[in-house]
C-alpha cells in the first residue's frame, strides 16, 4: 500500500527523535467517521457475505441508522474529551465499541452518560444479524475506528490546509490535487501533459487529413435573410431630440408612487417590462454608471 505523505513525515521524524521520543500521526476526525461510514454502507448494500444471503430488513435497518451510528461516536468523543480521567482514551474505545450495540437494541454495558435503557417497543436486533453474519462485518468496520481512538480524543480536522491546497491548486489553475511531498511530483505531472501534447501533434503529423478541420465559407448574407446589417456611427445628436426624451422621463412624487405601486410585481406585470425599456432598474443602475469609454453601450443596452 502507497504511503501517504504523512505517514513518510512521521517515519523520518521518528527515526531523528532521541531520548524516548516519539511521533504520532494524528488523524483527521471527518476522515475517520467518513470511511467508517462509507464501510457500513458498503456492508448494507452487499446481498451476500462470506456466510451466505443477508435479509434485506436487516440491511435496510443498517442503511437507515447511519446518521445514529456517526453521532453516537461524535457524542463519545466529546464527552470523553471534556473529562479529565486519565484512562479516557480507552474508556472511548470502549464507547465506540458499543455504540453499535446501542443503536441495534442491545444496551448491556451501556455507559449511562448517553443510555437510558431499552425503550418501549424496542427490539434487539443483535441476535438476528450475529446468525447471519452482518455483525461480523459491523463489528469489523467499528474496530477499525476504535483503534483511533488516541486521534479521535484530539477531535482535530485538516479542514484549514484542505482549504489551503484548494487555493494553491487555483492559483495553479489546476483543479487536481498535487502531492507537493513526493519528490519531483510537480514535475512528473508537468512531464505526463508534455507527453499528451506530444503524442496529439504526432497523430496529427502522421494523419493530417483526419486531423483537419473544415473551414467554413461565408460568402455574405443570402436572399432569404436581406442585407447584412451594417453598424452604422452616429456622429450627429439631435440635441433636442434627446431634452424631449429625458424631459418625458420627469415625473411629480405623485406620479412617481402611482408608478412604485403598479410595477410591484415586476415580471409578472406588462407595465414594469414596458417601464423597463425607457428607464434603469435599481439591479442594472450601477452598472450603467461605472462604463467606462471602451466599454460597448449597445451590448449593455
Amino acid at each position: 500500500m502507497k504511503e501517504t505523505a504523512t505517514a513518510v513525515l512521521c517515519r523520518d521524524w521518528q527515526e531523528k527523535c532521541h531520548m524516548g521520543q516519539t511521533v504520532q500521526k494524528v488523524e483527521c476526525m471527518n476522515h475517520l467517521l467518513r470511511n467508517y461510514i462509507s464501510r457500513l454502507r458498503d456492508t448494507a448494500r452487499k446481498p451476500k457475505n462470506s456466510q451466505g444471503a443477508v435479509p434485506i430488513l436487516l440491511r435496510k435497518k443498517v442503511g437507515d441508522n447511519l446518521q445514529r451510528l456517526r453521532v453516537a461516536v461524535s457524542v463519545a468523543v466529546a464527552y470523553r474529551r471534556a473529562t479529565t480521567n486519565s484512562d479516557k482514551i480507552k474508556l472511548l474505545e470502549e464507547d465506540i465499541r458499543k455504540g453499535t450495540n446501542h443503536v441495534f437494541g442491545d444496551h448491556e454495558g451501556c455507559a449511562e452518560y448517553f443510555c437510558k435503557g431499552t425503550k418501549e417497543g424496542e427490539e434487539n436486533l443483535v441476535p438476528q444479524m450475529t446468525s447471519c453474519g452482518l455483525w461480523e462485518d459491523i463489528t469489523y468496520a467499528n474496530s477499525l475506528l476504535a483503534r483511533h481512538s488516541p486521534s479521535l480524543i484530539q477531535n482535530v480536522t485538516n479542514n484549514v490546509p484542505e482549504s489551503f491546497n484548494s487555493l494553491v491548486a487555483k492559483c495553479k489553475g489546476d483543479t487536481q490535487r498535487i502531492d507537493e511531498c513526493k519528490p519531483r511530483g510537480i514535475y512528473e505531472k508537468i512531464s505526463k501533459s508534455l507527453e499528451k501534447k506530444a503524442l496529439k501533434r504526432k497523430s496529427r503529423q502522421d494523419f493530417p487529413s483526419s486531423c483537419k478541420r473544415k473551414q467554413l465559407q461565408f460568402d455574405g448574407p443570402d436572399e432569404h435573410y436581406g442585407q447584412k446589417d451594417q453598424n452604422v456611427e452616429i456622429d450627429v445628436i439631435d440635441e433636442d431630440a434627446m431634452e424631449a426624451f429625458l424631459s418625458s422621463l420627469s415625473m411629480d412624487k405623485a406620479a412617481r408612487e402611482k408608478l412604485e405601486i403598479e410595477t410591484r410585481e415586476q415580471m409578472m406585470n406588462n407595465v414594469w417590462f414596458s417601464e423597463t425599456l425607457i428607464r434603469l432598474t435599481a439591479s442594472s443602475f450601477g452598472r450603467v454608471c461605472n462604463l467606462r469609454k471602451e466599454n460597448s453601450k449597445e451590448k449593455v443596452a
